[in-house]
């Protein structure tokens, strides 16, 4: 920094990890962010007091070195702080600037002048050495070399007011006499006693006060000027009201200590609510430093404000570096931001002026360079702009911070300022179009704080705007990140009015200026935001306008005070000031440079191609009914026109969103919304309507004609527009006057919102198939828009121009995405039952006696069958397969498995149905897809669809068919089932005769009925089988010569191996085996069963055998009895979890979109 700007910077040094400005710097060491702050405080201090600047810069130089030595020598190391001592010594004091002031604004030139100036010299000579005795007193004698007065008490307590060369300063400068503060001046009262810099002593005061007053009278003498002892006595009485101000507020006074009390205690409240992070020591710490920290600042700004006022521009040049070094610095410190977070900032007046007078400085030269160089700038006034940009771009975030606040936390200054009044809005939106006179005299002395929080505002945006016309602004200037989210960030907190500033004085000079190879950092953080959010208020600020009375949406106008009426007015016109602003950046866009060349190249495609308007309604031309406004958005409508014919994005807004609601406005017969609100506002119709008309007859040709295929060379073309249009208008005209429709929710209905449904129907319909087909069976599914923008369809992003993932249509998809029941649980049910169908078959079989780290090592191993399932679904699934053998096969043999596979696939098929009805239910469509004024269009109109498409009866039917279910599985109708395979029409017509209509389900279809019926009969059959299998081996054990005959049988078959069920070389198609299993089957069971329960009774029968230890029948129990009675208790959760139907009315309700909507 020295090398660029003359003048000494700190060494840059890494950060600390713990702020803490209570050591000196140790040497050798990594230096602290508060040191190097230090250092740089000091160095700009050092500077101001050199003796080649002017004595008032010295002055400020001398007051900067006072603070350091009163209240930073913590900070600072011993040689640190005898070099200030000295220097301060050397210095000149605020009283010496009063002294020779005075004698420069004699008249007399000669003797006079000189007498006077030897009196003043002998006075002040006399104060030095006062001043050095005082410094031998304590010990530093050697340190005071200088004849200069330098006096610490002096210094600290009087202030000045210089007169400044340049009156533009402003009224900040001059109309305030306390613009020049001193390290002393107290804070706002919200600041609580810990924030404040201690007060003046009254000794010293009454000490400062006698020494002014003889240097008054000496010079009021020697001038020849009168000083009467009634002005003395009138300047006396100020000056002690001034410090009983000081004193009161420094609470001086014996009753202070409560009050501080109770001051520090909200304090210590709202600090560890604001910084709960933080421990007590670091927060007492923040507490000290804070205070110092806005003294600092509020120095170092007015230090700036004397420069930049007393110097020439080589000089300030050199000083301005310096002090935005450790301006800088302060605003990157944790306790300052705490002081900006909490809004505490804006209640010390002198931060608020001081802070705006910088940000006036820098937007004059900017002013200046723009208007005498055409835009070039030299490459200091670049690294200056650089420097300067981070701080006013915080100070604005601190002043779009307010308007983010509750006002309850809030001082009472700062929530009238957020107060706007009626009157004096309106006024201010009269005369100067928006803009405040922030330089108004009368206006400051009403409302300061307002002009200086609005002021600040609206010049950093100007500074913004004139930065972009900078030749290589955007690569030098403008190039860092937080430039562009400094605006884009606070966009929601904006009103409408601060809003249209950010677009007139940045965004339109942006667009204007902005090279093209920089258009995507600034289109994704602050040109495309800023569309987005102006398409978003003016949507519901002219819909509210035109719809609902103007009552909505009230933090778009801000905190308007007045009468309703006059609310209601300025609504608006503010309203109407926004749209305008928002048209003229439209106006911008359209004739800017590139675009004027080549329309395919221009900024315009390129915001419209990255879809940065999102949904453009005419709402973002305020629907034409205000002439300003038609003629600025103009030009912007026929470049869409260019960018519509090879882009079916700007196609589609302009034929299902811009061309309705044109006709709407041509038509000046139309009952409407527009119409009506046209009229009120008394908008001439003659040249808007030709324009408009014109640009219609536009569309028409280029969309509307060829669409229609008509000849484009038809010499009637204009007949043809003209007949098209009178034709349309008929239709608006058939609607408008057709008979009111009741509406589900009992709302008035409206032509406008009916007719805005429709439009939007074909397109909502066509998402719902979209989203439906989407193939979503991944393992791993990202929730974002971006993943479910590449899942559609090429040609359905092609129809609706869906360029990327920020087209309107998006948060409709993703709405109704959502809602979709995820193919990916579809896809992992099914695998897993086919997983589950692959095992049973698998060979040699897996036993329900088969652990799942067993079943996993040996597909592990083999690779059998491919899993075809996630990591995460293989355990349960093998879980799931143990549930259906222990259930359905409690006794293994490879013979059983062969003999019921089809029913143990059919059971696993069933569950799988089952559990996919609880996950495939198709995406229906739903009325809070829509906007809110459109919910009760869709809910009437989807309501009225599926009741023609029987969508209810289906319903119905279902839940009919449920309580048909629950009856069938209380077992009443189980002993009738043979009656039912026998007689099915018969049973049905019996069964509906004489107990439906006791159960109220006399409406049930017929067909519903036999589908539970012969469900039901299948799962009593299989019941029937179990108690004849446990009934013929009851039966067996009971009978002891049947025991005899089988003795050989039994024999035989353990001689074959047949119990070897592990032995993989048996030979289980043994034709022997077959002969020994008819023969049991002849033998034992009388009423035929299935193969496998013969097999079974085989080993069954064997088992009760080989139980030695009790009796046959305890043995029967255990084996037979305790098994077939678990099924039978879990037969009927096995009929609630497999009731999945095949039947036109379960078509209907599981996928409604293709049964109801879309046929």
């Amino acid at each position: 920094m020295a090398d660029v700007y003359g003048c000494s910077s700190p060494a840059m040094a890494a950060d600390a990890e713990v702020d803490d400005d209570s050591s000196p710097a140790k040497p050798g060491l990594v230096k602290s962010e508060g040191e190097i702050y230090m250092e740089s405080l000091v160095g700009a201090s050092l500077l101001l007091v050199s003796k080649e600047f002017p004595l008032e810069v010295q002055v400020h130089g001398s007051k900067m070195l006072q603070h350091l030595v009163d209240h930073r020598s913590g900070q600072l190391s011993g040689g640190q702080l005898l070099n200030l001592k000295i220097q301060l010594v050397g210095s000149p004091s605020g009283k010496a600037v009063s002294v020779y002031s005075a004698a420069n604004t004699g008249k007399s030139k000669g003797r006079n002048g000189s007498l006077l100036m030897l009196a003043a010299k002998n006075i002040l000579r006399g104060l030095v050495a006062k001043e050095k005795a005082e410094f031998g007193r304590n010990g530093d004698e050697s340190a005071v070399e200088s004849t200069t007065i330098s006096s610490p008490t002096f210094l600290s307590s009087v202030k000045s007011a210089p007169v400044f060369e340049d009156e533009r300063v402003g009224f900040s400068l001059v109309l305030d006499p306390y613009f020049i503060s001193s390290p002393t001046s107290s804070l706002s009262p919200i600041l609580p006693k810990s924030l404040r810099q201690p007060s003046v002593s009254e000794d010293e005061r009454i000490h400062v006060s006698n020494e002014s007053n003889n240097i008054i009278c000496v010079l009021s003498s020697e001038n020849g000027t009168s000083s009467s002892p009634e002005k003395s006595d009138r300047s006396s009485t100020s000056s002690s009201s001034e410090s009983g101000k000081m004193s009161q507020n420094s609470n001086s006074s014996d009753t202070s200590s409560t009050a501080s009390s109770s001051q520090s205690g909200k304090r210590s409240q709202n600090s560890n609510i604001s910084m709960s992070h933080l421990d007590n020591d670091k927060t007492m710490l923040l507490q000290r430093n804070d205070r110092h920290l806005l003294t600092e600042h509020n120095l170092l700004c007015e230090a700036f404000s004397i420069a930049t006022s007393f110097l020439g521009i080589v000089q300030y040049t050199r000083i301005i570096p310096c002090l935005l070094d450790p301006l800088n610095k302060i605003w990157s410190r944790v306790e300052w931001k705490y002081l900006s977070r909490e809004g505490l900032l804006f209640s010390d007046d002198q931060f608020l002026k001081m802070a705006y007078h910088v940000v006036k400085f820098v937007e004059e030269q900017l002013k200046k360079r723009k208007t005498e160089e055409s835009g070039a700038c030299d490459p200091f006034s670049i690294a200056l702009i650089q420097q300067i940009l981070p701080l006013i771009l915080q100070l604005l975030h601190c002043v779009h911070g307010l308007w983010n606040q509750d006002d309850d936390f809030l001082p009472e200054e700062l929530k009238r300022a957020k107060c706007l009044s009626c009157v004096e809005l309106a006024s201010t939106l009269a005369s100067t179009n928006g803009l405040y006179a922030i330089d108004n005299e009368e206006y400051l002395l009403k409302n300061k704080t307002v002009a200086l929080l609005e002021g600040t505002r609206q010049r950093v945006y100007n500074v913004l705007g004139l930065c972009t016309s900078i030749e290589g602004a955007f690569s030098e200037l403008l190039d860092s990140q937080t430039v562009r989210n400094t605006l884009s960030k606070d966009l929601g907190s904006m009103e409408l009015r601060h809003l249209g500033k950010v677009i007139r004085l940045v965004v339109i000079p942006l667009v204007e200026n902005c090279p093209c190879q920089f258009w995507e950092p600034w289109r994704l953080v602050l040109i495309g935001p800023i569309l987005v959010e102006c398409e978003y208020r003016l949507h519901y600020a002219w819909f509210d306008l035109l719809y609902q009375g103007g009552t909505g949406k009230p933090y778009f106008y801000g905190n308007l005070v007045g009468s309703a009426k006059h609310i209601k007015e300025l609504k608006l016109k503010l309203l109407l000031a926004f749209t305008r602003e928002v048209s003229d950046l439209l106006r911008a866009l359209a004739l800017t440079k590139q675009n004027m060349e080549s329309v395919s190249s221009s900024l315009l495609r390129f915001l419209l191609g990255h879809d940065c308007f999102r949904r453009m309604r005419m709402s973002l031309f305020g629907y034409f009914v205000d002439d300003e406004t038609t003629m600025k958005a103009v030009p912007f409508c026929h470049s869409l026109t260019w960018l519509a014919i090879n882009d079916m994005s700007v196609r589609h807004l302009i034929l299902n969103d811009l061309l309705p609601c044109l006709i709407q406005r041509l038509d000046n017969q139309l009952p409407c919304a527009i119409q009506r609100l046209r009229r009120k506002l008394g908008s001439s119709t003659k040249a808007s309507s030709k324009d408009l008309e014109a640009l219609c007859e536009e569309w028409y040709n280029h969309f509307v004609k060829d669409s229609a295929g008509e000849d484009k060379g038809d010499a009637f073309a204009e007949n043809n527009f003209t007949a098209w249009l009178t034709k349309k208008k008929e239709d608006l005209q058939v609607k408008a006057h057709s008979a009111a429709k009741k509406l589900s929710d009992g709302s008035d209905w409206n032509w406008e919102f009916e007719d805005e449904f429709r439009r939007f129907l074909p397109a909502y319909m066509d998402i719902l198939q979209e989203v439906d087909s989407i193939n979503d069976d991944e393992e791993v599914v990202f929730l974002d828009q971006e993943w479910l923008f590449q899942k559609l369809k090429p040609e359905f992003r092609s129809k609706y121009g869906m360029n990327s993932c920020e087209h309107h249509y998006m948060s409709t998809i993703f709405s109704v995405w959502r809602r979709k029941d995820s193919m990916a649980c579809i896809m992992v049910n099914r695998n897993k039952g086919k997983f589950v169908s692959e095992l049973i078959k698998l060979k040699p079989y897996i036993k329900a006696s088969d652990s799942s780290s067993t079943i996993l090592s040996r597909l592990k191993e083999k690779s059998e069958i491919a899993v075809g399932l996630p990591d995460f679904a293989v355990k349960p699934s093998l879980s799931y397969l143990r549930g259906v053998l222990l259930r359905w096969e409690p006794v293994f043999h490879p013979l059983i498995r062969e003999s019921h596979m089809s029913l143990l696939l059919k059971v696993v098929d069933q569950y799988t149905k089952w559990n996919e009805s609880k996950w495939c239910q198709q995406i229906e469509p739903d009325a809070s897809d829509f906007e809110s004024h459109l919910q009760p269009y869709a809910d009437t109109c989807f309501k009225a669809t599926c009741k023609e498409k029987k969508y209810y009866i289906a319903k119905e039917q279902i839940c009919l068919h449920k309580k048909f279910d629950s009856y069938l599985a209380s077992g009443v109708l189980d002993i009738r089932m043979d009656m039912f395979k026998t007689s099915k029409d018969d049973f049905v017509k019996d069964l509906v005769q004489n107990e439906m209509a006791r159960m109220q389900l006399s409406d049930l279809h017929d067909e519903l009925m036999n589908l539970s019926l012969e469900r039901r009969y299948e799962l009593v059959k299989i019941q029937q089988q179990v108690l004849t299998y446990v009934e013929c081996l009851q039966r067996l054990l009971n009978n002891d010569s049947l025991k005899d005959e089988l003795k050989v049988l039994m024999e035989e078959v353990e001689r074959l191996g047949f119990f070897d069920t592990d032995n993989d070389s048996v030979d289980w198609e043994n034709k022997l085996f077959t002969e020994l299993i008819v023969k049991f089957s002849n033998q034992v069971f009388a009423k035929r069963v299935p193969r496998h329960y013969v097999i079974r009774g085989i080993i069954d029968y064997r088992k009760i055998l080989l139980c030695k230890d009790s009796s046959q029948q305890v043995a029967f129990q255990a084996v037979v009895d305790e098994k077939c009675e678990r099924w039978i208790e879990s037969r009927e959760e096995f009929w609630e979890k497999t009731s999945h139907y095949d039947h036109l009315y379960y078509d209907i309700v599981r996928r409604p979109l293709e049964q109801v909507f879309t046929q």
